[in-house]
């Protein structure tokens, strides 16, 4: 089963001040990532792995998120019927 999980990704900084969340696939031990959209890491929350509800446009972001969360899951079950590996395509 794929490991599927969003991070703010830290190690990386925009040079606006905001960091990438990355939707993180691993498969087979097989790494995927997909950056999904940017935030300051005051407005993340890692606990739920959502934008907290004080950042601005903090609805559409997380809808966004679930969106994206529910797009790839289905390509992972979709590639699991077909018995094929998971790619970034």
């Amino acid at each position: 089963m794929a490991l599927k999980e969003n991070i703010l990704y830290t190690k990386k900084t925009y040079s606006d001040g905001y960091h990438p969340i990355i939707f993180q696939i691993i498969d087979n031990r097989k790494v995927l990532k997909k950056v999904i959209h940017k935030c300051f890491p005051k407005f993340w929350d890692s606990s739920q792995s959502r934008v907290r509800s004080t950042a601005p446009n903090a609805f559409e972001i997380n809808k966004l998120i679930n969106s994206k969360l529910s797009f790839y899951e289905k390509a992972i079950l979709l590639a699991r019927e077909e018995d094929r590996e998971i790619s970034s395509k």
